[in-house]
């Protein structure tokens, strides 16, 4: 750490500085910087590795089943989410990892 004094039309100043000149980002700031960039793009990149499962119940005649309750669970870790179809008999679950269903 070294003591500067630097001169301006507001008078004199005294600064104090870590070894980086003065105008450039701290290095510890780029890193962090570069760490939230770094992580901004791993989010992105496994945010699309997701997928639905959607569909319509419906009974033995063809008929729209409304209000079923469907339930997926995935075969490696056995995580099951829970839905219920609408009106029509349709129901979707997102934002699924990659697993078998």
């Amino acid at each position: 750490m070294a003591l500067h004094t630097v001169h301006s039309a507001g008078g004199e100043h005294n600064v104090e500085s870590f070894g980086w000149t003065v105008g450039s980002p701290a290095p510890g700031r780029q890193v962090f910087v570069g760490a939230l960039l770094l992580l901004a793009c791993l989010g992105t990149a496994m945010a699309q590795e997701r997928a639905s499962i959607f569909g319509t119940i419906t009974d033995a005649s063809g008929a729209a089943v409304p209000g079923a309750t469907v339930q997926i669970t995935a075969a490696t870790t056995s995580v099951t989410r829970t839905t219920t179809t609408n009106s029509a008999g349709y129901y979707i679950v997102g934002d699924l990892i990659p697993d078998q269903y």
